[in-house]
């Protein structure tokens, strides 16, 4: 999961979310990600660590790999997944950094109203329902192996 000197330190576990649910489809992509760059601003993070959109920010918790490199595998090893859907972090984050900048520079000028899609915008939460993502193995050498898929599902209304 995190790589070791056999696998060139690479994990040989990729994780990425699978963006077909509705909350990006019809929340986050038109706000944030559909027009990006918008007007030629930039995120601050780096775009080629998480992608953009940001479909690989499903790290490993802690808390499991903490659990497991210590050899107890009858704590969080044994009754939860280890990787965490964290897109919405990294949505709102994006979010934040486009919507600062985008009024900084539009608010009170002529190309204000081209905009305002962002500008009066707000962060939607996560909506109840399943979020996707895809597990691939992959040796070493970029030889890709079998991959499946986990759903998460997000009770919350």
């Amino acid at each position: 999961m995190i790589g070791t000197s056999f696998s060139g330190n690479k994990s040989l576990v990729d994780a990425k979310a699978v963006l077909s649910d509705a909350y990006f489809k019809e929340d986050i992509d038109p706000i944030i990600y559909r027009n990006y760059p918008v007007a030629g601003i930039k995120l601050d993070r780096d775009v080629n660590v998480l992608g953009m959109p940001p479909v690989k920010s499903i790290p490993i918790s802690a808390a499991y790999l903490t659990e497991v490199e210590s050899g107890n595998f009858y704590g969080l090893a044994r009754q939860r997944f280890p990787y965490i859907y964290n897109l919405p972090q990294i949505y709102r984050q994006d979010f934040t950094d486009l919507q600062q900048k985008i009024v900084n520079q539009f608010l009170g000028t002529a190309r204000q109203a081209d905009y305002n899609y962002i500008i009066n915008g707000y962060y939607r939460f996560i909506r109840e329902g399943n979020y996707t993502i895809e597990l691939q193995y992959t040796l070493p050498d970029g030889t890709k192996g079998t991959s499946t898929r986990f759903d998460y599902y997000n009770f919350i209304k």
